[in-house]
């Protein structure tokens, strides 16, 4: 899949799905034709990471200053027609590796496994 940069039409995000053990959904993500190229890519690996690992913990819901994002069945919702761009929900300063419950989990689970040995 190839997402275009609206104006131009420039294909600037490539999106290719594949199979990995222990995983239903994984894809590749290329940047290309962008000037912050590094930057576009950290963002959408933030998103990545925080969709797959989300808890339901209501930390991007409470983020989002125009309500775009809604915690639902599956995880978060971003409602487009309410998305300012404003790019809070993948800041790595609140969000650094995915979702605030991830980070708590990884963290917890890195502690319990120091305590056992």
């Amino acid at each position: 899949m190839l997402i275009l940069e609206p104006k131009t039409n420039v294909p600037i995000i490539s999106l290719q799905p594949f199979t990995v053990d222990g995983f239903e959904h994984a894809v590749k993500v290329k940047v290309m034709n962008v000037k912050n190229a590094d930057d576009l890519q950290r963002q959408i690996g933030y998103q990545i990471k925080k969709f797959n690992a989300c808890r339901k913990c209501l930390k991007c819901e409470s983020l989002c200053r125009s309500s775009a994002i809604h915690i639902g069945e599956d995880g978060y919702v971003i409602d487009e027609a309410k998305c300012v761009k404003c790019k809070m929900c993948v800041t790595e300063k609140y969000l650094a590796g995915g979702c605030m419950m991830e980070k708590y989990l990884r963290t917890k689970s890195g502690e319990g496994k120091k305590n056992e040995v």
